[in-house]
């Protein structure tokens, strides 16, 4: 019982003892595998450590209970055994996790975009480790590293070693500081690189390695590089500008300014980063009124302000929001432009165009612009009454095309395109349309708008041409037309002449010619001539229709063709005109009409000219059987028309015949040369019917020039006195019968004896019956007082003998029948 007792206790004791190394190996897992939880952040490590110890537990209470059974003296022992197993078999575990752990960090180190490498720095010094990217980044294996321990100060670029050395001399001061170098590979290419380096420390604190991360920057230096020289390069052109440019926050803070502004600020730029612009700018405690920043902030939106400094200096500025990726507002930026200059610019061009508009406005034409679709986008004021539009309606917008007549639209938009693309048209004629709908001609010109090089409308002027087309019509008229008479003129008749000679039709041709027509012209006048040209259209032209034609083809001659016409047609025409001169004649016996007329007819192969001219021989014919007695009728209505006209004195030509009679008869002439003589003193003055009444009846003395159209009566005469036989013996005297024995008188200056008889004669007797008789503006002289003046004027007016002659005669006498 004892030794069972005292086998018992033993067993006891160890039980416990397997119990407590049980108990113990389990706790040295549970910490160690802890410690790598605690590490490493591995939940696994936990569970395994409680996992090992129940099963620790558990296989020592089997193999206790086991040698219970088997053996009561070895049960403690049995635990005690199974509690070494386990604690062996997670030893083991424990190895083996620890390798996994290991083989997991080579992986992730060996496979590190970074290189990354240990270097002792005590005996031996070395590379300890560098991972295998460094062939790929660098160039360089790890076994070359491992080799030459000065290979890294080697790679580095010779412009960064003494930086390199510097920052080994300080570690491990301001370890955690990254180095950024540049390093050379084994090719030779050069590469940025970043280096973190970390200290290594022995257990006694010692610093005895490094640790480092080699990162290739290469790309993110470029791109930092590239951003740098943007930055530059945008500063650079910001500073460039004569433009103030400025960058703030949302509380209007000064971030960056250019040149320009800091100039104008008077402050270096970086001085002004922080401020407020209206602080060092306008010396302002708050923004400026209307600032465009502030507006621009606020809204989001672009603003812009226009400001006047003293001194008359105007910027413009200009406020523009800076968003972030977000689109939210995070500052703003303004431009500041100097517009001092584009304002006097603009208020030069303001009084360029008031008197563009100005001159626009005075011109009598329509100064206008149209815009690419026609519509009128200026015009001059002219062109509101010019069209009968109101501004208002221009305002509204008027298209040009509307000022056209429909018929003429088709065309003025074609041209409108031709013109646009550099067609040079000319001036091109419409007919316009007033508003009211009256239509009237118009000529425009115009030349293309262009901007960029690209037409977009037409600027032109519209003139009203209506007096140019009556102008025109009317220089039409006379090309064609006789103005005096109206009748066409002989250039027309030849044209239809032509087209009737190529068109092969038969006609036949009237000429009428005006006799005596030259006379009527010398003698009494052009105007009279015209008048007897008017009047003998007029009769001709009443005998035949509207559609014949009729022309004046010469100065006195009239044609008339007649198509189709047969030899009766004609002789009845012919007849017809005589019958119509006849009663012309009737009604106007003061002047006589008389028309010598000849025709012609066409016949086969007789061309329209050969019959114009037979017509012309038959014409000249019966002038030769008229002309003769016309013109004696001629002169006797001259006679007539001067005996109407001659109120001065009732009885001068017969005072004259008297004297000059009395005068020839002392002198011994012969009785023929006294009836010539005679006839002389009734016809000297039949000139006179040429001279205008306002000269010849004129009351008071004659100017120069009246004087010289007077004078000019002695040569009309003369050239009546030719056209009358009757005459023939006094044509000569009628012509010399105011020239002066001196010289002085008119018109062929003769002098003395050069000068007829019967002149001198008849100009004592015309003298002596002029100043005896009453004129309007005198009374008569006396006989004694007109004798005296005769013996005056002897020698120099008068032949002195004929005068003598004359006075002696008179005061034997004492005739008092020739004061009157």
């Amino acid at each position: 019982m004892a030794d069972h007792l005292r086998n018992g206790a033993g067993t006891l004791h160890l039980t416990a003892l397997s119990i407590v190394a049980t108990m113990a190996a389990a706790l040295i897992l549970t910490m160690a595998y802890g410690s790598l939880y605690l590490q490493n952040r591995e939940r696994h490590m936990g569970i395994w450590a409680v996992t090992w110890c129940i099963c620790l537990v558990g296989l020592g209470m089997f193999l206790w209970i086991f040698f219970i059974a088997s053996n009561e003296g070895l049960a403690p022992w049995g635990f005690l055994t199974g509690a070494v197993i386990g604690f062996t078999v997670a030893i083991g575990m424990l190895v083996v996790h620890l390798q996994k752990k290991e083989s997991c960090f080579r992986l992730l180190t060996e496979n590190a975009c970074d290189v990354i490498f240990r270097y002792r720095l005590v005996p031996p010094v070395g590379f300890e480790y560098v991972s295998p990217v460094s062939t790929k980044t660098l160039g360089y294996s790890p076994e070359e590293h491992y080799k030459n321990p000065n290979l890294h100060l080697e790679m580095v670029h010779p412009k960064d070693r003494v930086v390199f050395e510097r920052r080994i001399q300080e570690l491990p001061v301001n370890a955690d500081q990254p180095l950024v170098l540049r390093l050379i590979r084994k090719d030779g290419t050069v590469i940025w690189s970043e280096h973190r380096i970390t200290p290594i420390y022995d257990q006694a604190g010692n610093f005895i390695a490094v640790e480092a991360f080699i990162r290739d920057i290469t790309q993110r230096k470029q791109m930092e590089d590239a951003l740098q020289r943007a930055e530059r390069e945008k500063a650079t052109i910001l500073n460039s500008i004569s433009e103030l440019v400025n960058y703030y926050d949302t509380d209007l803070r000064i971030i960056w300014s250019n040149k320009a502004a800091s100039e104008w600020v008077g402050l270096p730029a970086e001085q002004m980063v922080g401020h407020y612009c209206y602080e060092i700018a306008h010396h302002r405690t708050e923004p400026c009124e209307g600032c465009p920043v502030v507006t621009a902030i606020k809204t989001g939106g672009v603003h812009e302000n226009e400001i006047t400094f003293p001194g008359g200096i105007t910027r413009l500025i200009r406020g523009y929001p800076v968003r972030d990726a977000e689109g939210n507002v995070v500052g703003a930026v303004d431009i500041t432009m100097d517009i001092t200059e584009r304002k006097q610019v603009e208020e030069a061009l303001r009084k360029s165009e008031a008197r563009y508009r100005e001159l626009a406005d005075s011109l009598p034409e329509v100064v206008f612009e149209m815009d690419k679709n026609g519509r009128l986008i200026f015009v001059n004021e002219n062109a509101y009454s010019f069209f009968g539009y109101t501004k208002a309606d221009f305002i509204r917008g008027v298209n040009a095309l509307e000022t056209i007549v429909p018929e003429d639209r088709a065309r003025a938009r074609e041209n409108i395109w031709r013109s646009m693309h550099g067609e040079d048209l000319g001036g091109v004629e419409y007919t316009a349309r007033r508003k009211d709908g009256a239509a009237f001609p118009i000529l425009i010109h115009s030349r293309p708008i262009m901007q960029n090089g690209q037409p977009v409308g037409l600027r032109g002027f519209i003139i009203d041409i209506t007096e140019r087309k009556q102008a025109e019509k009317k220089l039409r008229y006379l090309s064609l037309c006789d103005p005096l008479t109206g009748l066409f003129n002989r250039t027309f008749f030849e044209q239809e002449m032509r087209s009737l000679e190529e068109r092969k039709i038969p006609a036949g041709i009237i000429l009428c010619d005006i006799d005596g027509l030259k006379l009527v012209n010398d003698t009494i006048g052009h105007e009279t001539g015209d008048n007897l040209l008017i009047a003998a259209a007029k009769v001709i032209k009443k005998v035949f229709r509207d559609t014949d034609i009729i022309a004046r083809v010469g100065g006195d001659e009239f044609a008339v063709l007649l198509p189709n016409a047969s030899e009766e047609t004609v002789e009845s025409a012919c007849r017809r005109i005589r019958t119509a001169v006849d009663e012309y004649n009737k009604g106007n016996p003061e002047l006589p009409l008389s028309i010598s007329v000849g025709y012609a007819v066409s016949r086969e192969s007789v061309t329209v000219s050969s019959l114009f001219k037979e017509a012309d021989n038959n014409m000249y014919r019966e002038k030769l059987h008229r002309s003769q007695s016309f013109r004696s009728s001629i002169v006797q209505t001259l006679i007539k028309t001067l005996g109407a006209r001659d109120f001065i004195t009732e009885h001068h030509a017969e005072n004259l015949q008297e004297l000059v009679t009395l005068i020839g008869k002392t002198l011994g002439l012969p009785e023929s040369r006294i009836t010539d003589l005679r006839i002389f003193a009734q016809f000297h003055d039949i000139g006179k019917v040429g001279v205008p009444d306002r000269i010849l009846f004129k009351p008071g003395p004659l100017t120069p020039e009246e004087r010289l159209e007077m004078n000019r009566h002695s040569e009309i005469g003369y050239r009546i006195a030719q056209s009358v036989p009757d005459l023939a013996p006094i044509t000569d005297w009628i012509l010399k019968h105011h020239e002066w024995w001196n010289g002085e008188g008119y018109p062929l200056g003769l002098k003395g004896e050069e000068i007829p008889l019967e002149c001198r004669i008849l100009a004592i007797a015309d003298a002596y019956d002029a100043m005896t008789s009453d004129r309007p503006y005198r009374k008569g002289m006396t006989v004694e007082q007109v004798l005296a003046q005769l013996e005056k004027g002897a020698g120099t007016q008068f032949d002195p003998q004929l005068v003598m002659t004359f006075v002696s005669l008179l005061r034997q006498k004492s005739l008092g029948l020739y004061h009157h």
